[in-house]
């Protein structure tokens, strides 16, 4: 269902709080696991966050955070807002 939105161009700014510098990008939805560091590998300038991460156990939480922060940029911007 997710892979058949399309998003406004205005969407990133928002999402990144105006950070975006009027640039576009790709959105892209893949399924896998977030520790498969083959699965969507990156880098991404942008890794947005909503309500996932805090659903992980106490024991898994730090593994899947490094997942995601293995695959931003530097810089880069990481929302989990």
């Amino acid at each position: 269902m997710a892979s058949e939105f399309t998003p406004p161009n205005e969407l990133l700014p928002q999402l990144v709080g105006g950070r975006s510098s009027g640039l576009n990008g790709n959105l892209k939805f893949v399924v896998g696991s977030l520790c498969d560091a083959e699965c969507c590998p990156g880098s991404y300038d942008v890794v947005l966050e909503r309500l996932t991460l805090q659903l992980y156990s106490d024991e898994y939480k730090p593994r899947a955070l490094q997942a995601v922060a293995n695959r931003l940029a530097s810089p880069g911007i990481f929302n989990d807002e």
